[in-house]
């Protein structure tokens, strides 16, 4: 071939080819320059990686324009596609961030995905019913409530003392003086060892009855 008999769309003679250098990978730009590697892809006369351009992502002149964070990333088959890096899980915040499967990804973080009855904490998904760190609430924390502090149903209980939350969430007090003392449940009406309230010793030889020693 010569330049005379190279016509469009393959205009230019290569070494006798008649080829086209503003997309040919083999002679991009001009004759002999080959696009190989990641930049194997020739589109406008220049080398570029079809798996990453934002602007030839996939072929020459797919442009990425679409979603909050538009970007092109490998698809997995040698090329490109072009993906919303805020919102894909497959790239979250960049190409390849794949979010676990029990995370969404929201504005490009990869936050975990809680159930109806859980709430995202900075500790991650807790049902704030029952998490003593965070009870009723993200933060709320249950630690300085009594002895044996709990959660129990959203409110911060202390197990040895709660005469409905004895030892335990629901463990209901019983009796005629029903009271919780040491995360046990005692009849203070009858029990020697905590007579009429909790630690009050009968001593020996006498009994208690209705909550007083004699």
């Amino acid at each position: 071939a010569n330049a005379a008999a190279c016509t469009s769309p393959t205009p230019i003679d290569c070494l006798g080819t008649c080829v086209d250098t503003a997309g040919d990978p083999l002679n991009c730009g001009s004759c002999g320059v080959t696009c190989a590697g990641t930049q194997a892809g020739c589109c406008g006369s220049f080398c570029t990686d079809l798996a990453s351009d934002t602007f030839n992502c996939g072929a020459c002149g797919t442009s990425c324009n679409s979603g909050t964070v538009p970007a092109c990333c490998d698809n997995g088959i040698g090329t490109g596609s072009c993906f919303d890096l805020d919102s894909d899980g497959n790239n979250c915040g960049g190409c390849g961030n794949v979010c676990g499967s029990n995370q969404t990804c929201t504005s490009g973080i990869c936050t975990a995905v809680c159930t109806a009855s859980q709430l995202l904490c900075a500790s991650g998904c807790v049902d704030t019913t029952t998490d003593a760190f965070n009870c009723g609430g993200c933060d709320m924390n249950c630690s300085g409530v009594g002895n044996n502090p709990a959660c129990c149903s959203s409110s911060c209980i202390d197990l040895s003392s709660d005469s409905q939350n004895c030892g335990g969430c629901g463990t209901v007090c019983s009796g005629v003086s029903p009271e919780c003392c040491g995360s046990g449940c005692i009849d203070l009406s009858s029990d020697s060892q905590n007579c009429g309230g909790c630690g009050f010793f009968c001593s020996s030889g006498l009994t208690c009855l209705n909550g007083i020693c004699g």
